[in-house]
């Protein structure tokens, strides 16, 4: 048998990574798949990433501690644990590797470098163990899922006596008791965070103290999400929890709105890049990347953190100060001879670059540089049936074509050539891209919203809003049309049969009215809508088609900002059925005005502000919910 070994070193800092967050950071959704089954084996457990993002996993079936170094593509170094199994790894700034103990005889044990890997026994533990951690005073924690108690040890000590923490050693929902707890974390003031796995609950408990605070999940004081057998809880730079929700199959955290879905946020496990199948640890690496190992899907994945900086998105969303206004007569920027018949598609980029379709000659137009006629004209031989359009950062244009979804690539120019990106079943009257490179695909006669990551070869399409018949419950849709996503993956949609705008936060299947007669304080009545934008504070501004009118929101509510005659028309302050509208820089205003055959631009009257973006509004905003 091996010998206990005494573990001496200096407390040279934190030896994992606690990012600093913004309330409103997130994540790409997709992860990246960084290890599978042919890298780690199969149902992969405890995983640590130290501060110069060395990443650690424990390869169960195939007895193995895998080590990335250097940001490798694969391990650079493994470590053999047979006949060992552990599940618990932590990591110390020192780079010795602790696991904790699975079988009899339920051993704690330390790898140490010299020159290579040796092995010591540094604890006897009474139960196998699915959390370690060590503090910064080294005292290492143990949480014996058999005990149902969290002991301790000194590592500058060589007795193996032990201390219970916390937990009576019986199965319990008490205060002072747990029943199968897994993941530890302990801060820097030695508070104690334990993932209480059966009792569906985080607890916390302050140094010393033997009872604990329910500060998630089922007993907390204020229950703000129901946590199902949660496996890991690990901590920020400002003490946020971050949660490995495993029964929900999804990671969620806490901020200062309370708790959300950050990663897993489909309702639903699999094992596509956006779903999990059995979560059971996370890490984050020193940029804020998240880290999942997922023991179902035998994999390890990658989720970049991402920046909702709207400087990274194409189009414009101004700020303007309260109660904007436009100059009601507009200026015909493109009439029937340069448009055509019935314009429907329309963008402006951040450069101020124009785009929109003559759907009778099955022409992409490009105005640059304030031109008043088209600078490009792509004969890409589109159908009539093109009814949107959407243009990356990159200047990439995605176009709608009968029951397809095409792309025309910019490199140093444009070409007439264009790649066939999906195939569906419906007419399209709504494109969007996000920041995190989604494409959002408005299926007119499915009655769905639908989306494709552009990053992934797969064709498959997932259904984010409508359930394929028409209906007004909040989670059908009928007839939708333009469609818009928010820097925080929030959906929303100018559900046009409806007469209303819904909202899908990320994740969520069900909306929720934010404009129309059934929203729940409702302000103004819709007929038609199909086209939905917000500006740079969040506020909405609607294609009110059969109104023939543009509606916006500020904190006073909604109100009619052109076409506001109460009748169609011809003249320069009437519209005709208007389709889709956009922002250029300064805040004017776009609008493809179908009956009319034109494009009509509303000069901005009223001045633009550089606040702050607002945090709270009086009628339309966010609405958010605790999931």
């Amino acid at each position: 048998m091996l010998k206990m070994k005494r573990i001496l070193f200096i407390y040279k800092g934190l030896a994992y990574n606690q990012p600093k967050f913004y309330s409103s950071t997130i994540w790409n959704p997709n992860g990246i798949v960084i290890a599978n089954s042919s890298i780690i084996g199969t149902n992969p457990y405890g995983m640590f990433i130290n501060k110069n993002d060395i990443i650690y996993v424990i390869g169960r079936s195939n007895t193995t501690i895998y080590i990335w170094m250097n940001n490798s593509l694969n391990p650079t170094t493994s470590i053999s644990t047979n006949p060992l199994s552990p599940f618990a790894i932590f990591v110390t700034s020192n780079n010795e590797i602790y696991t904790g103990p699975r079988n009899t005889p339920y051993t704690v044990n330390v790898w140490t470098v010299n020159g290579s890997y040796n092995q010591s026994i540094v604890a006897y533990a009474t139960s196998q163990s699915y959390g370690l951690f060590v503090d910064i005073n080294n005292t290492l924690y143990i949480s014996l899922h058999d005990e149902h108690k969290i002991v301790s040890k000194s590592l500058q000590s060589s007795s193996n006596v032990s201390t219970v923490v916390a937990g009576t050693g019986s199965s319990g929902n008490s205060p002072n008791s747990f029943n199968g707890p897994h993941g530890v974390f302990v801060d820097t003031n030695f508070d104690l965070y334990v993932a209480d796995t059966h009792n569906n609950r985080i607890q916390f408990f302050q140094s010393g103290q033997q009872n604990g605070i329910t500060i998630a999940g089922i007993g907390s004081l204020n229950v703000t999400i129901t946590l199902n057998d949660p496996e890991q809880v690990i901590l920020d730079f400002d003490k946020n929890l971050f949660i490995v929700d495993r029964g929900n199959d999804r990671i969620v955290a806490s901020g200062s709105n309370g708790f959300r879905c950050i990663l897993g946020c489909t309702g639903s496990s699999g094992s596509t890049n956006d779903k999990f199948l059995y979560p059971v640890s996370m890490a984050f690496d020193s940029c804020g990347n998240i880290y999942v190992a997922d023991y179902s899907k035998h994999t390890v994945q990658k989720f970049l953190r991402l920046t909702n900086d709207t400087s990274l998105t194409s189009y414009n969303q101004p700020t303007f100060c309260s109660n904007p206004t436009w100059n009601s007569n507009a200026t015909t920027f493109a009439n029937n001879y340069t448009i055509g018949g019935d314009p429907h598609a329309l963008y402006v980029d951040t450069n101020n670059t124009i785009y929109a379709v003559n759907r009778a000659k099955g022409q992409i137009l490009i105005w640059m540089n304030n031109s008043s006629v088209p600078d490009i004209v792509l004969y890409t031989q589109l159908s009539s049936s093109s009814y949107s359009i959407f243009v990356t950062t990159n200047g990439d244009i995605y176009v709608d074509d009968s029951n397809s979804i095409k792309k025309i690539v910019k490199t140093n120019s444009y070409t007439n050539n264009s790649i066939l990106i999906a195939n569906v079943s419906s007419i399209i009257y709504g494109l969007f891209i996000d920041i995190n490179n989604t494409l959002y695909c408005s299926m007119y006669n499915q009655n769905q919203v639908v989306k494709k990551w552009l990053n992934d070869n797969s064709s498959a399409m997932i259904t984010v809003a409508g359930n394929g018949s028409a209906g007004s419950a909040s989670n059908s849709l009928t007839n939708p049309f333009g469609i818009f996503v928010d820097t925080n993956f929030d959906l929303y949609i100018a559900d046009c049969g409806n007469n209303r705008i819904q909202l899908f936060q990320l994740g969520q299947l069900t909306g929720i009215t934010v404009v129309g007669s059934t929203s729940t304080t409702p302000t103004i009545s819709l007929f038609d809508p199909m086209y939905v934008i917000l500006d740079r504070n969040k506020y909405l501004f609607v294609s009110d088609s059969s109104n023939n009118r543009i509606i916006g929101s500020d904190e006073n509510g909604f109100r009619c900002v052109v076409g506001c005659s109460n009748s169609q028309g011809s003249a320069s302050n009437q519209l005709n059925f208007p389709r889709s509208i956009a922002f250029d820089s300064f805040g004017n205003l776009f609008v493809a005005d179908r009956v009319n055959n034109r494009i009509q631009k509303f000069t901005l009257s009223s001045d633009l502000c550089n606040s702050k973006i607002r945090i709270t509004h009086k009628n339309i905003r966010h609405f958010y919910f605790i999931i």
